[in-house]
């Protein structure tokens, strides 16, 4: 059963009161990080054998003064490893690693070509020989 639209104003003016503002499960965003540079895109890499070098090859680096906003999940670092660290369960841990904007977006740029290469490498052109091959197209 719904509820009314006086008991929606109700419901509204209550957490306006209060303050504390209602997120669905699952929607907030969990990767939230306070302290972050908009010149940076920021991800979290696994540690997993080679994934952090390859993601240092790649010209990312390790994060240190950014925060996590969700909770407090960041795992305490110790003295000696200021990187930002984070329990992912199962025994794995993540670290928040940064790549600057510039190089994000060539990345991105270099997976969309691959994938229309990809797609054009599918496409089949109309021969004369086969009246059934009249090719794929998009429409």
């Amino acid at each position: 059963m719904g509820w009314t639209r006086e008991q929606r104003a109700e419901r509204e003016r209550e957490r306006n009161a209060t303050g504390i503002e209602r997120v669905p499960v699952g929607a907030g965003n969990k990767l939230a990080f306070e302290g972050t540079d908009p010149d940076y895109m920021y991800r979290i890499v696994n540690d997993r054998p080679g994934r952090i070098p390859m993601f240092i090859k790649a010209g990312y680096e390790f994060c240190a003064d950014e925060t996590r906003v969700q909770d407090n999940g960041i795992a305490e670092t110790s003295q000696l490893d200021t990187r930002k660290s984070l329990d992912l369960g199962g025994g794995d841990k993540g670290y928040l690693m940064r790549i600057r904007k510039e190089y994000f977006d060539e990345d991105q740029a270099a997976k969309i070509d691959n994938i229309r290469n990809i797609e054009k490498s599918m496409q089949r052109t109309p021969t004369s020989d086969n009246p059934n091959n009249k090719g794929l197209t998009y429409e």
